[in-house]
């Protein structure tokens, strides 16, 4: 992507000098056939510009749920997870993001964000992208601290203990 930066600066710095040496002519010295290929090379800049801008937005990375997971993460860890727990709803989703994000350290999820949120990680985790259903999940997940609102102790509460284990379980496991 640097070198699509540097073009760009290099094209800007040929329009730039193109359009001062236009400036620096006297009027009665403008030969008009330079003038178009003048602005038609400032068009070609341009042109050039959107085309590389074009190329810059296309190759952004492409987000999946592997970039929620800690780098090094492994896939088969991520694969488990998500086959076991994307039938979660309300407040047992609501533990899974807790335990993966506050207990386990696994996740890296950023409230504010608009690509790496609760709500985009529950899309990818799910592989449901028309999920709607986040009033039940955000009523268990405080959204400035990700601690969880249960209405008993957290250690207390069977579907805690219950998705606690079994994340362990998963996370625990030996990759061969």
């Amino acid at each position: 992507m640097g070198s699509i930066s540097s073009e760009k600066l290099e094209n800007e710095k040929i329009e730039f000098n193109l359009m001062k040496s236009l400036i620096k002519m006297k009027f009665d010295d403008i030969d008009f056939t330079r003038v178009e290929s003048y602005f038609d090379a400032v068009d070609n800049i341009r042109l050039l510009n959107k085309l590389n801008s074009i190329k810059e937005v296309n190759t952004t990375q492409e987000i999946t749920l592997k970039n929620f997971f800690k780098k090094g993460t492994n896939d088969k860890i991520i694969n488990e997870i998500q086959a076991s727990f994307s039938d979660c709803i309300g407040k047992k989703m609501a533990i899974v993001i807790h335990l993966l994000q506050n207990k386990l350290k696994l996740t890296e999820i950023i409230s504010s964000s608009k690509t790496y949120s609760r709500k985009h990680f529950i899309y990818y985790l799910k592989n449901n992208y028309s999920f709607n259903k986040m009033s039940a999940i955000n009523k268990y997940l405080n959204p400035y601290t990700d601690e969880l609102n249960l209405s008993t102790n957290n250690e207390s509460d069977l579907d805690y203990i219950q998705i606690l284990s079994k994340l362990v379980e998963i996370s625990k496991k030996e990759v061969v």
